[in-house]
């Protein structure tokens, strides 16, 4: 009986095999790569759609949208308050989250678990994980890291209009540095995410936005109120690095600007997440596109390459001119 020999594969027949398997492996990645990154662009607008739903709900239970954050209603200047996000919190399931802040007390003054409290709605997955502030949430904003008083970030800011029409007077600033947004005021800011003046002390019910949906007359479907706001990840965690303005700070500290920003002329997209920071705007980590939810809960992908005139008629709340009249 004749014994049967198998033939194995010679070298260079396996060479074949490997190389066209590195091959497919090669032409499969960006396919790979492509659908996570849809899947994360997905998921940061369903994080966008739940702050749209958290906002129409806190303005029906408290009949104001919730402010960008409040002044002191005697002096006019920043009281260091609360930001948007903590007004929302127990609209995100983040009500034990919320119960730890002390509304009279400034940001500084909170606890360590009240300032790093997070949920899932807070960072962009094409972005980064949770994080906390490294330097620049002190008095001094380009302080040591040492007088950092850390908090959690953030990766989407209020929409507080454009930039337009604002003047440096006394003790009123620019709406991306928190200009208050009282109504009847020639330098209010237009958007729909403004900085508030309190009603007298610091208490949670003294605290209260000055917005209604019934200000937004361009309509809730024409106006942006939260985007995916620009962060460069060379200074994560940093309000200034190396002399470097990065402005990436505790998003609940109403003491600096990490958690709104204007759009229009002079503030257009970030047209990637490596653009110089030193301006506050919106961008985001998703290629060639940025996300915003409206007032009225929708979310739009628009191009980073967007008009900065269509971005300021989308970011002000009664200019008379709507996004449907314009094409972006």
């Amino acid at each position: 009986m004749q014994r049967q020999t198998r033939r194995g594969l010679t070298l260079v027949e396996l060479l074949v095999v490997i190389a066209i398997i590195v091959v497919l492996i090669a032409l499969l990645m960006p396919a790979v790569q492509g659908a996570r990154e849809a899947a994360r662009r997905v998921q940061c607008g369903n994080n966008l759609k739940q702050y749209g739903v958290a906002t129409a709900h806190f303005e029906s239970s408290r009949g104001y949208l919730p402010p960008a954050r409040v002044l002191d209603p005697v002096t006019r200047k920043d009281d260091f308050s609360a930001t948007w996000i903590v007004f929302l919190l127990p609209f995100i399931e983040l009500r034990a989250e919320a119960e730890l802040w002390d509304m009279s007390r400034p940001y500084y003054n909170q606890s360590l678990a009240a300032r790093t409290a997070h949920g899932p709605l807070f960072f962009c997955p094409s972005r980064r994980g949770p994080m906390v502030s490294m330097q620049g949430d002190s008095l001094n904003p380009q302080a040591a890291p040492s007088a950092n008083v850390p908090g959690t970030l953030g990766d989407y800011a209020g929409v507080c209009g454009d930039f337009g029409g604002v003047t440096l007077l006394p003790q009123r600033r620019p709406c991306c540095y928190g200009f208050e947004g009282t109504l009847g005021e020639p330098n209010a800011s237009k958007g729909v995410i403004v900085t508030a003046r309190g009603v007298g002390g610091r208490g949670a019910d003294k605290l209260r936005g000055v917005l209604t949906i019934a200000h937004i007359k361009d309509g809730t479907s024409n106006t942006l109120m939260i985007g995916e706001k620009h962060v460069n990840p060379d200074g994560f965690g940093h309000r200034f690095l190396n002399g470097i303005a990065y402005n990436d700070g505790a998003i609940m500290n109403g003491d600096h600007n990490s958690y709104y920003a204007p759009a229009g002329p002079g503030f257009g997209l970030a047209r990637g997440p490596h653009e110089p920071a030193g301006v506050h705007r919106f961008g985001s980590s998703h290629p060639g596109v940025c996300q915003f939810v409206f007032a009225d809960g929708s979310v739009h992908a628009f191009p980073v390459t967007i008009s900065e005139t269509v971005l300021q008629q989308l970011a002000n709340r009664d200019d008379g001119m709507p996004r449907g009249s314009v094409d972006y």
